[in-house]
């Protein structure tokens, strides 16, 4: 929240029923009522934080050059996490080893794609085609989205199948999921969609 001047900083710390001088020292960054800055600044000053780790690399150079929370850390001490599965047996570093063809690729995957409509009760068939979500089920990663057009999209494509799991992460992801569970009942064996459902890598 902006806090152009100290009449408002006030007003918002009661709004919250927040004490100023001790969350003003953690939560007014730039002018504003930052609570990303209030988290960074407790752990570093009481739990010894020394950097930030993000989902990828790529998402930690975006927020070290777009969030000035993080500028005062060094480019080392923002850092992305790869994906934790292993990559040992990647079916595109095989073609590329010379190790498998592409049909061989085409195989395992109409395989794999089988396997996993069965363990699911999704309708089986190589007429189907999987349309997945995985991750946090939030507004940021758009989850309410694809729940509100649900319904259109699977009637309108009779040869789609909706997978989206993962953790629900806010309200919009609450909301999300419940949609998705009556989206389910209308359209049988075409939608898997559990709530807090989590896939290991096996």
């Amino acid at each position: 929240f902006p806090m152009p001047n100290r009449q408002r900083a006030l007003y918002l710390y009661n709004m919250f029923d927040l004490d100023a001088v001790t969350c003003g020292r953690y939560m007014e960054h730039k002018a504003c009522f930052d609570l990303l800055h209030g988290a960074v600044t407790y752990l570093t000053q009481y739990q010894g934080g020394v950097g930030v780790v993000a989902v990828s690399p790529r998402y930690a150079a975006q927020i070290r050059d777009k969030l000035s929370v993080f500028w005062s850390l060094g480019r080392q001490q923002v850092a992305g996490v790869m994906n934790a599965l292993s990559l040992a047996n990647c079916a595109a570093r095989d073609i590329e080893d010379g190790r498998s063809s592409v049909q061989d690729v085409l195989d395992h995957n109409s395989t794999a794609k089988a396997e996993f409509q069965k363990r699911y009760d999704l309708a089986q068939g190589p007429q189907y085609e999987l349309v997945v979500f995985l991750g946090r089920m939030t507004h940021q990663k758009g989850c309410d989205v694809i729940a509100h057009a649900a319904q259109l999209f699977l009637k309108r494509a009779p040869h789609c199948q909706l997978v989206m799991v993962g953790p629900v992460g806010d309200i919009t992801g609450a909301e999300a999921q419940a949609r998705l569970v009556e989206v389910s009942k209308a359209f049988p064996s075409r939608v898997y969609a559990p709530p807090g459902r989590y896939f290991s890598g096996e």
